[in-house]
Order: structure tokens, then C-alpha cells, then sequence
């Protein structure tokens, strides 16, 4: 009868309301808004294994309509989208462009492109459905659906905090902020700076009917002033602070701001957007001005772009200054290209005159912090001394005093150096910072970094290495079970039984003590932890015995045979002894045989309607 019922089953999906009626039957209680991992999975399972002798994509087609409708419940019935959003998930990995074309581009079609006006109800719609499909965890799901509207969605988020909407500000930024995690977190942020003064392309977002936001098609430019760059500066503020702790990421923004004034400023023939230019300036000063801690943390390279900017610097300005040295005495036609080549080639304007003093100043505030310095830093402070000493007697009168002070505080460091030490494994460094940053994830308000967060975890569990303390990540990962976002704690029951392949034996004995821990953890907390034990139990297998099974039945038939426990626990505690004893029959032992009496006693005795779930 399998391959008939699999066949059967197969077509319940394309049916009107077909994944809701399974999504419900699957449910542990007629009455809860929640849906267990191990049957959620069951679901998604039953979804996105389309039979062979199925054309996908008339399938794909045929359930789309009801998978985003899913998306659109409300709370109480938070379970339809989660499950929604995991089966979008697995869809979008294995057929890609199909599910691209008839529910991705549905979601994102309202930002992307607009050929028409959307009302306040349509964008709030797409939003939401945005929000909701992103906290699945995986990071393709959300490179797929926010890429194509990156920029609108910055577009948007800095119209609303202009428009003081900080509610759809901050919805916009969370999407934004989350394709940035899981993305090259330079690359994307870089995408938000080369479009800081992007406004649509024949749209522009206005004031939406009930106090939000709409979209308006237009062929008129819209102009940004000074206030509008001032405004998108502050915007950028709330993104980048979230990424403050990352000072790697920090440091390479700065590195790179520079990188664009000393390339710009080698190419003087290049038409550029003044506003444009006065944006980058601007970023660039803002980090200078805000997060110079972060960028003292790795000197060299900073190091390294200030001197080229001095260094760069000076040699223009030898070039001015040989250039507009004529011979009059003996004028010719063959010298007048020297006229035409001062004014082109080598004239040091006032923007190059800022950008040193800024270089001057970056370098100033760092060294009066008197950074730890290596050798190579050493190195390059020579170099940008005896270029100091050219520019305090040979420079621009502005430059030549603020060359000469910040010359004797060079000098002074490279007198008493403070060295660092060079020795330390960078290897060991990266993994600490890795996981520092998984760490600094997991407490983040963002439901999809912290799900980010958890799987940066996972990637170290999985690589064994020792830098993992056990008990330290068992009791975070505990912790996040109790998190109300089913998400998060999803997340935390794969990485739990991440942990477990690699320690089976303590985190199944940690994870019984926890399980039956009354006191300690709620119902619902229980039960999750019970999810986690069902997985690692199907992954131990056959090497349960001994200890650990005695362990297993022990923690199992005390609860099941407590009739004082809440129904729920009681059917947890039976599903995974008759896991145990399924996956590892010799193993458990005499136990199989107390559990078949136990299950025996339950059928004999508890008839009523209340143990329907336990019976079952």
C-alpha cells in the first residue's frame, strides 16, 4: 500500500487549502498555535518531495497562490507561515528559477521595478511577507528575495525616518540589516553607499494614506539637497551601529572611503556628481568621527593609506611647483603646452588640500591614543615622518603648521615605540573572532541574526575544533530554547543536535536531567528540549546501550507513568522511548519490553478524551 498512499498523499498539497488542512492535521492540539519540529518537518517533507511522475512546475505553480496566502495570517496561527516560509525555503534550493518565478517575484514584485502605483496596504503586505519568509534559517532565502530591492528598500528607509515614519524605518532597516549579516557584509554595505542618493528609477515613495508609505510612478527627478544627505547620513548611523562590534568590517569601510578619495583624486579628468562626492565625504567623516576606536585596532592599514595620500600629496605638489617655473626671458611657441599642463596636470586644488588634512588628523587622533605598533607600522611611521618634514617647510601655508605638530608626535612614537606582539596564531585569532561574533549574534534583538548567529555556531561545532566549550555553548543553546520565537529556538533544537554528534553520550545525559527538570523549565520548554533528544536519538542509533539507554528509559517511563503530568509531556516522553527502542532495538534491550507494557497500559486504562494525543 505505500507507493498508493504516497501517491494519494501527493496530491493533497494541489488541492484548495490543501497544506493548511495537513498543517493543522499535523498539529499536536486542535488548540495550539504552535507546531512541533519533528512535525514540521513531516510537512515540509510531504511538500517539497514532488513525485516523479509530477511536472514541478505546474506543481510549484499550483500550490503558490496558497503558500503566500499562508504567509498573511496573523499570530494566532503563527504556525501556517512558519511553515509557509520552510517550505518556500526548500523549494527556492532545489528548483531555484521556478520558485523564483511564481512566489519569490510575487513577494518582492510591489519594490522591484513598479510599473504601477502601490498603496500603503500593498507595500505594508509586501513587508510583512518579507519579514516573515527571511527568519527561515537559511541565508539563501533572504539573498534571494531582498537582493533585487536592496536599494529600494534603503530608498524607502531613508524616506521614512525623513518623513519621521520610524516605525517603517525600523521594519525596513531589520531587512536590510538581515541581508547584510548573510551577505559580504563589506560588499552590501559598499551597495548602500555607491546608491546613498538613489530615489527610484520613474518612482518615488510618498506619504502613504494611513500614515505610512506608498509608491508613486513619476518620470520627474527627484533632487536631494544638503538636508536630504544629512538625513540619509543619520539613517546609515542606525545601520552601522549594529555592526559596531564588528571592527574588521569597520576598519575595511574606512580603508576603502579613503581608497575612493585617493583613486578619485588621481583621475581629476573624471566627471563627477558633486552631490555624490559630498555624500562619500560625509560617510567618511562620520566614521572618522565615530568609530575611530574600532579602526585603531589594526593600525597598519591605516597606516598605509594615510601615507600614500601624503606621500601622493607631496609629489603633486613638486610637480606644481616645477611647473610654474617659466622661462619668460625666452618665450616660444614650443613652451606654451607648460601653461595649459600647470592648470591640467598638476594644480593642487582645495579638495586635495581637505583630504590631506583629514589624513592628518585621522593620523593625529590615532597616535594620541599611543596604539601598540609593529614593526612594519614602524616602518611606514619613518616614511610618513620624513614626508612631514618635506610638507612643513615646503607646503601650503595651512598645511605647513598642522604638518609640523603632528611631525614632533610622530617622532615622539617612533622614539618609545610601544611594539605589540606579532607572535600570537592567526589562525586561533580568526576562530575566536568567528566566534565571538557568533556570540554577539545570538543576542542580537533581530530574530534572523540571531538565527544567523546560531549558525555560525553550528558551522564551528562542526568543525571540532577545541576553541568550543562544551558546557558554555550547551547552556547558551539551552537558553534559547526558552525564546518565544519559534524561529530562534528551531534554530538552537539543529544546532543542540549539531553538539551532539560530536559529545552523543554528555548532551544526551545533560539534556535527560534538563528534560525532566520540573522546576527549571516550562511545559512548552520541556517539549522542546524533548525535540532535540528526538533527533539526537535517530542520529546515536545503534550505538545507544548500556548507561545511556538505562538512562533514556529511566528519565521516559518516570514521566510517562507520572498520570499527574500534563498530557503533552506524557505523549513527549512516549515518542522518544519508542524512538529509542526503534533505532537501537538490542541496545535498550529489557527496556523495549517495559516500554510495550507501559504503551499496553495506556490503551487498557486511559480511554477518555482527554488522552486521545497519548493513545494515538
Amino acid at each position: 500500500m505505500r507507493p498508493i498512499i504516497c501517491k494519494e498523499l501527493a496530491k493533497i498539497p494541489t488541492r484548495k487549502n490543501g497544506i493548511t488542512a495537513i498543517v493543522e492535521f499535523m498539529k499536536a492540539l486542535p488548540d495550539e498555535n504552535k507546531i512541533t519540529v519533528n512535525n514540521l518537518d513531516k510537512v515540509v517533507s510531504i511538500v517539497t518531495l514532488i513525485p516523479k511522475d509530477t511536472n514541478k512546475e505546474i506543481y510549484i505553480k499550483t500550490i503558490a497562490s496558497e503558500l503566500l496566502l499562508m504567509l498573511d495570517h496573523s499570530f494566532e496561527k503563527s504556525y501556517l507561515f512558519q511553515t509557509s516560509g520552510r517550505i518556500i525555503s526548500i523549494l527556492l534550493l532545489n528548483y531555484p528559477e521556478m520558485t523564483y518565478s511564481y512566489i519569490i517575484s510575487k513577494i518582492v514584485d510591489p519594490l522591484h521595478s513598479p510599473i504601477q502605483n502601490q498603496n500603503e496596504e500593498t507595500i505594508d503586505i509586501a513587508i510583512k511577507r518579507i519579514e516573515r519568509i527571511i527568519i527561515q534559517p537559511d541565508s539563501n532565502i533572504i539573498i534571494n528575495i531582498i537582493s533585487p530591492i536592496f536599494t529600494t528598500l534603503w530608498t524607502a528607509s531613508c524616506f521614512s525616518h525623513k518623513t519621521h515614519k520610524y516605525i517603517w524605518r525600523d521594519r525596513i532597516n531589520s531587512l536590510i540589516l538581515s541581508y547584510i549579516v548573510v551577505s559580504d557584509q563589506l560588499e552590501s554595505i559598499f551597495k548602500i553607499i555607491d546608491n546613498f542618493l538613489y530615489v527610484g528609477n520613474n518612482f518615488s515613495f510618498v506619504n502613504g494614506e494611513y500614515g505610512g508609505i506608498s509608491i508613486e510612478i513619476n518620470d520627474l527627478g527627484v533632487v536631494l539637497s544638503i538636508e536630504d544627505i544629512d538625513s540619509r547620513i543619520e539613517n546609515f548611523s542606525f545601520l552601522i551601529e549594529r555592526l559596531r562590534n564588528d571592527y574588521k568590517l569597520i576598519e575595511n569601510i574606512f580603508l576603502k572611503l579613503l581608497n575612493h578619495w585617493l583613486n578619485k583624486n588621481k583621475n581629476l579628468k573624471q566627471n563627477q556628481d558633486p552631490l555624490n562626492e559630498l555624500s562619500y565625504l560625509k560617510i567618511l567623516m562620520f566614521i572618522q568621527n565615530n568609530y575611530l576606536p574600532e579602526i585603531r585596532k589594526n593600525t597598519e592599514k591605516v597606516f598605509q593609506i594615510l601615507m600614500d595620500v601624503i606621500c601622493n600629496f607631496n609629489e603633486n605638489y613638486k610637480l606644481s611647483q616645477k611647473d610654474n617655473f617659466i622661462d619668460f626671458t625666452s618665450p616660444s611657441i614650443n613652451n606654451l603646452h607648460k601653461l595649459v599642463g600647470n592648470n591640467l596636470d598638476s594644480e593642487i586644488t582645495e579638495e586635495d588640500v581637505n583630504i590631506v588634512m583629514i589624513s592628518l588628523n585621522i593620523l593625529n587622533v590615532i597616535l594620541v591614543d599611543n596604539p601598540k605598533l609593529s614593526e612594519k607600522d614602524i616602518s611606514i611611521l619613518n616614511t610618513i615622518h620624513n614626508e612631514l618634514m618635506y610638507m612643513a617647510e615646503n607646503s601650503i601655508e595651512s598645511l605647513k603648521i598642522c604638518a609640523k605638530d603632528l611631525n614632533i608626535l610622530v617622532k615622539s612614537c617612533l622614539i618609545f615605540p610601544v611594539t605589540s606582539d606579532q607572535s600570537k596564531n592567526s589562525l586561533t585569532e580568526n576562530l575566536k573572532e568567528k566566534y565571538n561574533k557568533a556570540i554577539r549574534y545570538i543576542y542580537d534583538q533581530l530574530v534572523p541574526i540571531r538565527a544567523q548567529g546560531i549558525l555560525l555556531l553550528k558551522e564551528i561545532i562542526e568543525t571540532k575544533d577545541p576553541i568550543i566549550d562544551v558546557n558554555e555553548v550547551l547552556n547558551i543553546l539551552i537558553g534559547l530554547l526558552k525564546d518565544d520565537d519559534s524561529f530562534v529556538y528551531l534554530n538552537a533544537i539543529s544546532c543542540l543536535s549539531c553538539l551532539a554528534n560530536n559529545h552523543g553520550n554528555y548532551i544526551v545525559k545533560q539534556l535527560l536531567n534538563e528534560y525532566a527538570n520540573v522546576s527549571k523549565y516550562k511545559l512548552d520548554e520541556r517539549i522542546r528540549i524533548g525535540d532535540v533528544l528526538f533527533k539526537i536519538i535517530q542520529y546515536l542509533g545503534k550505538m545507544i546501550n548500556n548507561k545511556i539507554s538505562d538512562s533514556i528509559a529511566t528519565t521516559m517511563l518516570d514521566i510517562l507513568t507520572c498520570s499527574t503530568n500534563d498530557i503533552r509531556l506524557r505523549s513527549s516522553a512516549l515518542n522518544l522511548l519508542g524512538a529509542a527502542c526503534n533505532y537501537s532495538f538490542y541496545g535498550m534491550g529489557q527496556w523495549c519490553f517495559r516500554a510495550l507494557e507501559s504503551s499496553i497500559d495506556i490503551l487498557n486504562f486511559e480511554k477518555t478524551e482527554e488522552h486521545v494525543m497519548i493513545r494515538r
